[in-house]
């Protein structure tokens, strides 16, 4: 069971959750119980459920919807991938072709992995710090290996690609339009089987690929139409129906007298392909084989991001070596201690982002990339560069001059590109500035990070679910954001997130006296949440199906942890009492219902919160490691 680890703390979560927001304890708890071992997932009724939906910033001019499972569905996908994840990794061993991201084995322990994290927590944190191989699964990736890039920016850099852009004079890239959206649920046993018909004709809900269907349909509320975004799990989901694609588009080729390796090669990322050949008409070609098969499975090609050029290609990827030689010349910067004077900080550092300004102009398009690599880069080179060049200043008034200079960088950088992936740098590199102001006892420093934080608080507010995690992280300074920033943001957002997140940090110190106003807005906003739900699924009625479907609502979240938050009143906690009672005075008794019967058992007293209301400084540098760690390969792009 404990290998299955990395799938409840990754796989069926999105990266972009508020850093408070755990399922350890329910892992725990599903680990530590005495039936999870005696149930089948062909012998339990599969419960729909409703993901709670937000948005993340997507670009300028759209945002994307994002799901975080409800935990019932949760333990209905980990017991899924208990049992059939050979299944599923055997299935890409036999039928992957073009694609180079997808499942190939289960991940394992790596004692370096191990290590590096083990001295990053030891820097940070400034004492010695041990993860040991049972704590490891919360830093893997994913719980599936992924064969061959994580990243798709690792194939950019790779000798294959370069051999490619030798062979071949033409690349044509196209991309699925709205991918997971779009997908069908059925189309997964059409995919598995490889036959629609066949799939129409022999329908069987204990097949591996029924199964899947039915877990991916009532996970998102019974749609057919559409895959929750989000979780890892729903790019393996996605990789299925896709790597049929290929194998139909490989099969018809080969039909038409164009070979693989030899007329042309294709290379997929996820809903990303890349054609690769020497000939336009044979490109053309393999486009309307991909339209085809695609349209089978009621998928588009966005016509509006295909794009077709000649090697070198990505040109417009120059941007990195150009960045790459900019970052070197900032660097450069902490050769010599002994010349790091305000002088030569002023001046390298007021050069530095000119440079970097212009290169964001040069690439508009790719800003987000941009930022991304530059907080990268930062983060990257801080323990064995900047760290010790900051050891060996001799004059404090240098450092403290040299740390100013590093919140004003990352800020200005942060506000081209407000994602959860850079929000999530920019507050570890936040965390390492904070340190080296600690060892010279400069307050002005910490004062100025939180000013900067404000004022990204404050003039983006419309990216709610990236400005938590700034909300979270200046918790545990000395001032305090203003109460009115904080209701309008609250009211603007009135969500999930949002009322967890500032409750967490009203929880601190003397602002558990005070911010009256945010207080009684949230009493009022749960109370209200929690009449609705009486009045759809109790009052005047008692019927067990209700009540059922009230457990599986989003807003249920809300009602749950929330209830141990300290924050609501004695009248609101009263109000959820008689709901937790209702609760447990149900019986779930059936064995098809032993599933859910679990996941009530986790919740009847309220006491264990997805939002972790305690959650200390200490714990948040753990999980910004953790976060870090998984950046690049979780994160929607």
């Amino acid at each position: 069971m404990n290998k299955l680890k990395p799938v409840f703390l990754l796989d069926l979560l999105p990266f972009e959750l508020p850093l408070i927001y755990s399922n350890e304890d329910l892992y725990t708890f599903i680990m530590n119980s005495d039936i999870w071992d005696k149930i089948s997932i062909d012998d339990v009724s599969i419960e729909e459920t409703q993901p709670y939906n937000f948005y993340i910033f997507k670009n300028d001019l759209s945002n994307r919807l994002i799901s975080l499972l409800h935990p019932l569905s949760q333990i209905q996908n980990l017991k899924f991938i208990e049992k059939y994840d050979n299944e599923i990794i055997n299935f890409f061993n036999t039928n992957a072709i073009y694609s180079i991201r997808y499942p190939n084995r289960i991940n394992s322990i790596k004692q370096k992995s191990i290590d590096k994290i083990n001295s990053e927590m030891t820097f940070i944190l400034n004492e010695n710090f041990e993860v040991n191989n049972n704590d490891y699964e919360k830093y893997m990736d994913s719980y599936f290996s992924k064969y061959r890039f994580k990243k798709i920016t690792d194939f950019y850099k790779s000798n294959i690609f370069k051999k490619l852009e030798t062979k071949y004079s033409l690349l044509q890239k196209l991309d699925i339009a709205n991918c997971f959206y779009s997908i069908y649920t059925h189309s997964i046993d059409w995919a598995y089987l490889g036959s629609k018909e066949y799939a129409k004709e022999n329908r069987n809900n204990k097949r591996f690929s029924a199964k899947l269907d039915e877990i991916m349909r009532t996970s998102n509320f019974s749609e057919t139409n559409g895959i929750v975004v989000g979780p890892e799990f729903s790019r393996i989901v996605a990789e299925i129906i896709f790597t049929r694609i290929d194998k139909l588009v490989y099969e018809k080729l080969k039909l038409k007298k164009i070979f693989y390796k030899q007329d042309y090669e294709i290379v997929r990322y996820i809903d990303d392909i890349f054609i690769f050949s020497n000939n336009a008409i044979t490109s053309e070609i393999i486009k309307n084989v991909y339209v085809e098969y695609c349209n089978d499975y009621k998928l588009k090609i966005n016509e509006s991001k295909a794009f077709i050029e000649h090697n070198p290609f990505f040109k417009k990827h120059i941007w990195v070596v150009k960045l790459k030689k900019i970052l070197k010349e900032y660097f450069n910067l902490f050769d010599k201690p002994s010349d790091l004077n305000k002088s030569n900080i002023g001046r390298v550092t007021n050069s530095f982002i000119a440079e970097i300004r212009a290169l964001i102009i040069e690439f508009e398009e790719d800003k987000h990339s941009i930022v991304s690599f530059i907080l990268s880069s930062l983060e990257k080179v801080w323990e064995g560069l900047i760290s010790k060049a900051l050891s060996n200043m001799e004059i404090n008034e240098y450092k403290s001059y040299l740390l100013f200079k590093f919140v004003d960088i990352i800020h200005y950088i942060l506000t081209f590109s407000i994602t959860t992936q850079n929000v999530i740098k920019y507050t570890k590199l936040t965390v390492l500035i904070k340190n080296e102001s600690l060892k010279i006892d400069n307050k002005a420093v910490q004062e100025l990070i939180f000013k900067k934080s404000l004022e990204l608080i404050k003039y983006h507010n419309n990216k709610s679910t990236e400005i938590l995690n700034l909300i979270i992280a200046v918790k545990t300074y000395p001032k305090e954001l203003p109460e009115k920033l904080l209701l309008d943001f609250l009211i603007q957002n009135t969500n999930y997130f949002t009322l967890s997140v500032i409750t967490y940090y009203l929880s601190e110190g003397s602002r558990s006296f005070r911010y009256k106003k945010l207080k009684n807005f949230i009493n009022t906003e749960v109370n209200k949440i929690l009449e609705d739900l009486n009045e759809k699924y109790i009052l005047p009625s008692t019927n067990k199906k209700k009540l059922k479907n009230l457990l599986t609502t989003s807003d249920f979240y809300i009602i749950h942890d929330l209830y141990s938050s300290k924050i609501l009143n004695k009248s609101v906690k009263k109000e959820i009492e008689k709901l937790k009672k209702r609760i447990n005075n149900e019986k779930w008794d059936s064995p098809n219902e032993a599933l859910f019967k679990l996941f009530v058992g986790y919740i009847k007293e309220f006491d264990k919160p997805f939002m972790k209301w305690n959650t200390t400084d200490r714990d948040l540098i753990k999980v910004l490691i953790e976060k870090t760690h998984t950046v690049e390969s979780q994160a929607y792009s």
